[in-house]
């Protein structure tokens, strides 16, 4: 189950975060952000390093995917 939300959550993230603003730019700092969250989504479902460590990567990688999507969020609703 792990990898299945880990796949569907890159592809996802790397869609939403990488979408440009009013101007046309992309914002790198929530591209960079939402990377390392995926990553560490993928990383903690190959238990890597180790199996202890999977249930904080879970989290931590879910909070910064999570606050890279809001912090987006609260940037387009502001743009209109």
């Amino acid at each position: 189950m792990h990898w299945l939300f880990a796949g569907m959550a890159g592809p996802l993230a790397a869609y939403v975060l990488s979408l440009p603003d009013a101007e046309g730019r992309r914002n790198w700092s929530l591209i960079g952000a939402g990377a390392l969250g995926v990553a560490l989504l993928f990383l903690a479902a190959a238990e890597f390093p180790s199996h202890e460590a999977e249930t904080p990567m879970t989290i931590a990688g879910g909070l910064i995917l999570a606050s890279a999507h809001i912090v987006n969020w609260r940037k387009r609703s502001h743009a209109h």
